[in-house]
């Protein structure tokens, strides 16, 4: 195995750190002084990893995350060998670490460089994985994510940017009896009514336009024609490097508590009616025997301005 390099990050002051860091072929990982936290990672190793650099960079300690267990201590003890000047920097072999994915799969690095400065260190490793094994671990990780969304029992739907499917969970394609070939590339117009199409895409476009997450109740039609209430989540579906590439929804069924809903307000309504009309002395008390509300009728039988001077008064 040929030695890993060791130098002094002075070497790279001259460089714009951050964009030579996302051109080079390598992983590569700025931490702090301590070892413990990520403080920059450049974009091919979040693509093969499947973790934002937002995540990596707040995972704190890093390593546990990112790692194996065996992999976190030897990198670990590495590190403080380093500081502590206990190796010789020109005969340290290659560290084979186990990296950890996003969606739990674990891909094999090897790390052959570490560049360290007062404030901060540069690791660099490479991967020995050949085309296919990366094909591989790409094919894994896309069907851990469709058995993890077509166990939910809530709907998911994914769009692009000009609002036609691209995917759909078992949940959903349940709902609508279709299969996901009849669904991909559809859009609102294709499947649902003129009056819902328009106050979907507008949600839509406002998503795609601000990025805003919207949660809210509305409307939904089920194959069969059938109006329900629907709760829906619809936020934006975003690539490795922040960028909005179209819309997620997520939604389930909200008719029986509309309807719930809709009958406690009906009640309410009635009691405040009772309570304005009723010239009788009607009030309601605390534990503490303070009114939290009385009749109207009880109000002017104390000369009160109105029935809201009572709240929170005892006897």
């Amino acid at each position: 195995m040929p030695n890993m390099l060791i130098e002094p990050l002075s070497k790279l002051d001259q460089l714009p750190a951050t964009a030579f860091l996302d051109r080079i072929s390598d992983f590569a990982l700025l931490i702090s002084a301590d070892g413990q936290a990520v403080e920059y990672v450049n974009s091919h190793t979040t693509d093969l990893l499947g973790w934002s650099r937002r995540e990596i960079e707040q995972f704190s300690p890093c390593w546990p995350n990112l790692l194996s267990h065996a992999s976190a201590d030897a990198l670990t003890a590495l590190l403080a060998d380093i500081q502590q000047g206990k190796v010789d920097q020109r005969a340290i072999p290659c560290l084979r670490l186990d990296a950890k994915t996003s969606g739990g799969l674990t891909i094999p690095l090897e790390l052959h460089s570490v560049f360290c400065g007062a404030e901060q260190s540069l690791l660099l490793a490479r991967s020995p994985l050949s085309r296919e094994s990366a094909e591989e671990i790409l094919r894994q990780t896309q069907a851990r994510f469709r058995s993890i969304v077509d166990s939910l029992s809530i709907n998911l739907v994914l769009k692009d940017t000009q609002c036609r499917r691209i995917y759909a969970n078992r949940a959903y394609l349940e709902l609508r009896e279709q299969p996901l070939s009849e669904l991909i590339g559809k859009t609102d117009a294709d499947l649902l009514p003129a009056d819902l199409v328009a106050k979907y895409q507008a949600d839509d476009e406002r998503v795609l336009k601000t990025g805003e997450v919207i949660h809210k109740f509305e409307e939904n039609v089920d194959p069969k024609g059938t109006r329900r209430w629907t709760e829906t989540i619809k936020g934006p579906l975003r690539d490795a490097d922040g960028n909005i590439t179209g819309i997620q929804i997520l939604f389930w069924d909200a008719t029986d508590r509309k309807a719930t809903e809709a009958a406690l307000e009906r009640e309410r309504h009635l009691l405040h009616t009772l309570l304005d009309n009723i010239p009788d002395s009607i009030y309601f008390k605390d534990r503490q025997s303070r009114f939290v509300r009385i009749s109207r009728g009880m109000a002017r039988k104390f000369n009160l301005s109105g029935p809201e001077v009572a709240i929170g008064k005892t006897d």
